[in-house]
């Protein structure tokens, strides 16, 4: 026998079929909980709260981060696989406060930002001194420093 034939045979094969569960476990909209799942296994071996950073902008990302894990009850030293559904569900409850407070967060996505960075950064275009003339109310080409 050839060693494909001996690796056909150690194959196991299933049919899988999920049917959706009538109350949810999460009563909450469906892209509040898919974004807190999938931003905590952004980093699946690393502890929790690093992928739960992404979350926020970067200038609140340490504090926001400390205060979602403390509202929800959650060991930040924990690894994604270790979390259990209630505590899943309390984070997605925390930070769907959050985003009630804070409606931009609805819309934050850490790889936008991470994308203009680095658009940015090829272009040459100094974001310090942009994010101060923004924050001033001249947003003016005159007033943005580049870098050439």
């Amino acid at each position: 026998m050839t060693e494909q034939t001996d690796l056909r045979k150690n194959v196991d094969v299933g049919v899988v079929h999920f049917i959706p569960l009538i109350k949810p476990k999460i009563q909450l909209p469906f892209k509040i909980v898919e974004k807190v799942v999938k931003n905590v296994f952004q980093f699946r071996r690393k502890h929790c709260y690093r992928g739960l950073e992404m979350l926020f902008p970067e200038q609140q990302r340490k504090e926001m981060t400390a205060e979602l894990l403390r509202v929800a009850g959650v060991n930040s030293q924990k690894r994604p696989f270790e979390l259990c559904m209630a505590d899943f569900r309390a984070l997605a409850i925390a930070y769907n406060k959050f985003c009630i407070e804070n409606p931009a967060l609805y819309q934050y996505d850490f790889r936008e930002d991470l994308s203009l960075k680095n658009y940015n950064r090829k272009q040459g275009i100094d974001l310090s001194s942009l994010k101060t003339n923004l924050k001033a109310g001249d947003g003016s080409a005159e007033s943005q420093t580049f870098h050439k």
